[in-house]
């Protein structure tokens, strides 16, 4: 599967005004579903999180109450141990479905999932290709 690596923009959420464009962000568009609502968004390819980490503002809109989950030890780039509590989602990219543990947080944008480790480096071979602008994963 190919993906145009196109800039990305951080918009506001009452006004939809751009905020910051994000040129140098690789990210692709992506369908998740969990507690049987379904939501399309674009999410950053980030090999520096081990799993699919989104915003609690994310657990709300799947009427997740994360206060009655579980946590799971995840280690950030700057090798820092979290706990985060998770919740199993089924992801889909380009017609691939799949389902990972997912994480809900307070402390990344609530535009853009992450991408991580068990959600889609385990999935697929991930190539970035920064001078052609082009995003490629093949399934293993």
């Amino acid at each position: 599967m190919k993906f145009p690596w196109e800039d990305l923009y951080l918009r506001d959420h009452s006004t939809g005004q751009v905020i910051k464009h994000l040129p140098s962000i690789p990210f692709i568009k992506v369908e998740i579903t969990c507690n049987g609502v379904t939501t399309k968004t674009e999410a950053i390819i980030d090999s520096g999180a081990s799993i699919l980490l989104m915003s609690n503002e994310h657990a709300t809109r799947f009427g997740v109450d994360i206060s009655n989950l579980s946590p799971v030890e995840a280690k950030g780039a700057n090798n820092t141990f979290y706990q985060y509590p998770y919740n199993n989602v089924t992801l889909k990219i380009k017609g691939v479905t799949f389902t990972c543990e997912c994480s809900f947080t307070d402390t990344i944008n609530p535009q853009f999932p992450l991408l991580g480790i068990n959600s889609i480096f385990n999935k697929f071979k991930v190539t970035i290709d920064s001078r052609k602008r082009l995003i490629i994963l093949k399934e293993y």
